[in-house]
């Protein structure tokens, strides 16, 4: 069961919107219509279902309606992102009473935006947050929405499986409570900036979505799924897939090791099966239809396949949206991480910027600094795990330049 989230949030996003839109699109074409229940939710201020007040089935007829509604909105300024997410989980709860859903079922909500979280116009103040105080800080905001999603994955994990929240920033857009979304909800995230073929932005997700499909043996069913019809003769067929997965490399306690396989889909081993082979073994139209839904529906079963551990997670979301590997137990008050060979510590005791120089050099280390050969990479690990209320790093100015206060390198 998946559940797309959409959000515009700005005057000046038209272009924003227009990403969104073409990412939902395809979402939207990896749908299985022999077995997958979806919906789209749209919201700026407001949140509404695009197909109605229920998961509805993937049919071709179900994914056109949804495309259709998708191309006939123009969303205004304004994002209550909190208020989405309770029209996406209220989604879930009435298809289970509606189509009866397995309640082991791989259950996905995708959120597009651009981070933002904030009234149209001052009209209805946004339901997380500082209620139009401009004092409040952001991290007030995070924590508040991360709460607020926790609590309806509670609810709704009393009736079936926690669904796994697979978070995209439009480019330019603030990342910090997507990344936190992800990592607090089993998914990843990723940036998308409308360039090129969407799914390359959804390798994770897809990644995800294949674990359901891991082949038991090598007396496992095979995949089916119709071909286009072939303009020059006119006949169509069937593709017969297997998945080839790579096997977790994991370190005793569950993390990834430094360079990952993980459970990961490598590709596929297949064969095109012509419409005048299939005759020959007696399916033709109605009859092929009916051979691939069953099969899809074999393939795509609802079951716990798809549950992933600590170490499959890390390896799915890759190298540039991992959530960090935590060295030590949550209740201790200094946290460790590991990145590219490097131990970072965050203690979670408030201080001024000279005390947290001082506990660093205790430490024999130093506040943190950036190195220019990977800013990139860096930039985006230490966001995932600085708390939402932030950290201090060595960056100061001194002498009317910014330096590193530590190396005291200075910065251009």
């Amino acid at each position: 069961m998946e559940v797309p989230v959409l959000s515009e949030s700005a005057a000046d996003n038209k272009s924003r919107w227009d990403v969104a839109r073409e990412f939902a699109r395809s979402v939207l074409g990896t749908l299985n219509t022999a077995s997958d229940v979806s919906n789209i939710v749209a919201f700026n201020s407001g949140s509404w279902a695009l197909g109605g007040d229920s998961l509805i089935p993937a049919t071709d007829r179900n994914i056109e309606r949804l495309r259709v509604g998708l191309d006939g909105i123009d969303l205004d300024e304004g994002s209550d992102s909190e208020a989405a997410f309770d029209v996406a989980f209220r989604l879930f709860r009435e298809s289970l009473d509606r189509l009866g859903s397995n309640a082991n079922c791989q259950n996905v909500i995708i959120y597009i935006g651009d981070g933002g979280n904030r009234p149209s116009h001052g009209q209805r103040p946004f339901s997380l947050g500082s209620k139009g105080n401009k004092s409040a800080r952001c991290g007030d905001f995070i924590e508040k929405h991360l709460d607020a999603v926790e609590s309806m994955q509670r609810t709704l994990e009393l009736i079936t499986s926690r669904p796994a929240i697979f978070t995209f920033t439009v480019a330019g857009g603030d990342d910090a409570l997507a990344r936190q979304l992800a990592c607090n909800n089993g998914g990843a995230w990723s940036a998308i900036d409308g360039n090129g073929d969407p799914l390359k932005s959804m390798e994770a997700y897809l990644q995800y979505l294949a674990l359901s499909m891991r082949p038991k043996d090598s007396n496992s069913d095979p995949i089916l799924s119709p071909t286009p019809t072939d303009p020059t003769t006119g006949e169509g067929g069937l593709r017969v897939t297997f998945p080839v997965f790579a096997q977790p490399r994991c370190e005793p306690n569950g993390d990834v090791e430094t360079a990952p396989g993980g459970a990961r889909l490598l590709g596929v081993v297949g064969r095109d099966v012509t419409a005048r082979m299939l005759e020959e073994e007696g399916f033709s139209g109605a009859g092929v239809t009916a051979l691939v839904n069953d099969n899809n529906k074999m393939v795509r079963r609802c079951n716990e396949d798809y549950k992933c551990d600590r170490c499959q997670l890390q390896a799915i979301r890759g190298p540039l949206s991992q959530c960090p590997r935590r060295l030590q137990s949550a209740q201790d008050v200094t946290q460790c991480y590991a990145f590219k060979n490097t131990t970072y510590v965050l203690r979670k005791e408030a201080k001024d910027f000279n005390a947290a120089t001082e506990i660093c050099g205790e430490l024999g280390g130093r506040l943190v600094e950036l190195k220019s050969e990977d800013v990139s990479g860096e930039q985006r690990f230490l966001a995932s795990i600085a708390p939402p209320d932030g950290a201090w790093m060595g960056l100061q100015p001194v002498g009317g330049r910014w330096m590193w206060t530590g190396s005291m390198r200075e910065i251009d």
